[in-house]
């Protein structure tokens, strides 16, 4: 209920009551599920309703359709995993990050093999701002384009902390498709950082904010 809440029902709020000059939803790249191969704007998005799983994709597809039918002025954002130096959060990257410096031990409960996009977040702020202002397309996808195995992840975290990362056994392996961002790049130029090479960065930045609440 809360989902639907916060994905669809308080959008239809905005959309009949508010008076604004541009919006953009903020929908995610999980809508395309795990299919293989290149995850485009222009694809049909495949759900099951009978699955407790897509019941957050089912509600972000209904937002972004609730947004772009409205008449009013409306994009559509589909953002990957956002990562910055917020180390409380207990979304993946920041949780495993906080965990090799503070404890030493991380057990991830997806396989080595699983592999997600990742997009940092002053880069998606920067996307979000153009979509709104400049944007000539109902839907955009904001990642970075490529996918980071765990096992990539493992490596560069244990080299940089010292921490011992593993997978807990019979972990499942969840690989998401690959995300098209030739719309963002070819409209607003966007050329994406890459996640190992920020992960020293976000590493320092955790452990100075670790030193800091000593």
């Amino acid at each position: 209920m809360d989902t639907v809440k916060a994905h669809v029902c308080q959008l239809r709020e905005v959309l009949e009551k508010c008076d604004f000059e541009a919006l953009v939803y903020l929908s995610s790249t999980r809508v395309y599920g795990t299919r293989p191969g290149v995850a485009e704007e222009n694809m049909m998005i495949k759900v099951d309703p009978a699955n407790p799983d897509h019941l957050y994709n089912v509600s972000k597809v209904m937002g972004e359709s609730l947004a772009i039918n409205s008449g009013r002025p409306c994009k559509v954002a589909r953002l990957s995993n956002v990562y910055g130096d917020e180390f409380r959060s207990d979304n993946f990257l920041a949780a495993i990050i906080r965990e090799a410096v503070e404890i030493g031990t991380v057990t991830l409960q997806t396989s080595l093999e699983s592999a997600k996009d990742y997009i940092r977040l002053d880069q998606a702020a920067s996307l979000l701002m153009k979509i709104a202002t400049e944007g000539r397309e109902h839907i955009y996808n904001v990642a970075s384009g490529v996918n980071t195995t765990h096992a990539a992840i493992k490596e560069s975290l244990s080299r940089l902390t010292g921490a011992t990362v593993s997978a807990a056994p019979g972990a499942p392996t969840i690989v998401f498709p690959r995300i098209s961002v030739r719309r963002i790049h070819d409209e607003f130029g966007h050329v994406p950082s890459n996640l190992l090479d920020d992960l020293g960065d976000l590493v320092a930045a955790c452990q100075k904010q670790r030193k800091a609440e000593k």
